[in-house]
């Protein structure tokens, strides 16, 4: 799919696709949520990580500079906060305080190591929604619903919910630590036929994100 070319195989498609220049912010955004699972692999005080972290929590701790850029090298967005969830979003986006964060995700991660993340998700969502709504559903398996709801935010609106819904932050495939598991060994071995195949199984994950029902059904998809 033309949405999920890397950076070189974007370059060589004509037309080039629309989404091309923000597949490096992608790469950047989850650069940072690696550095971050690789900081919570490390830190002892974090009791009940989520499987996808306890489960590897050795490949995740002796992860290599390079080797974590591989892993971060996806086309689109490895975060999700509930993108796809029209309703919350809405409740969001007036300010209700219950909005988005009703529960925790990762229990036992304290939500104030997500907040910075949280942040920087959303104002590359804000950013990628006024420009091309297709391509911030492509980057972040959205509905064009929120994409638009995200677009009308405030810079001041995009921090307060960051800080209030970090807690609602998850990494996609959370709940498949051998598919982590997979990747983590490729990467760390440079095996670049693994780590290519690895990828194709992560963009057909995402690929049936985008294709997902809404939480919520509405007609603006």
């Amino acid at each position: 799919m033309d949405e999920f070319k890397t950076d070189d195989e974007a370059s060589e498609a004509s037309p080039r696709w629309t989404g091309a220049p923000s597949i490096p912010l992608a790469h950047q955004l989850n650069g940072q949520c690696v550095e971050l699972v690789c900081e919570l692999a490390n830190n002892l005080i974090v009791q009940e990580p989520p499987p996808f972290i306890l489960e590897n929590r050795d490949l995740w701790r002796l992860l290599e500079p390079e080797a974590r850029k591989l892993v971060a090298a996806f086309p689109f967005v490895l975060i999700d906060l509930r993108f796809k969830d029209t309703e919350q979003w809405q409740q969001a986006s007036d300010g209700l305080p219950t909005a988005l964060a009703d529960s925790t995700l990762y229990s036992g991660v304290p939500p104030k190591l997500f907040e910075d993340l949280a942040l920087e998700t959303l104002l590359f969502a804000r950013q990628a929604a006024r420009e091309d709504v297709n391509v911030a559903k492509a980057m972040f398996a959205m509905t064009s619903p929120v994409a638009r709801l995200i677009a009308s935010l405030t810079v001041s609106q995009v921090r307060a919910i960051a800080l209030r819904n970090a807690s609602q932050l998850r990494v996609r495939w959370d709940n498949h630590p051998d598919f982590w598991r997979d990747l983590l060994t490729a990467c760390r071995a440079g095996d670049e036929r693994a780590i290519e195949a690895i990828r194709r199984q992560g963009k057909l994950r995402f690929s049936g994100e985008i294709v997902q029902k809404p939480v919520r059904p509405d007609n603006g998809q």
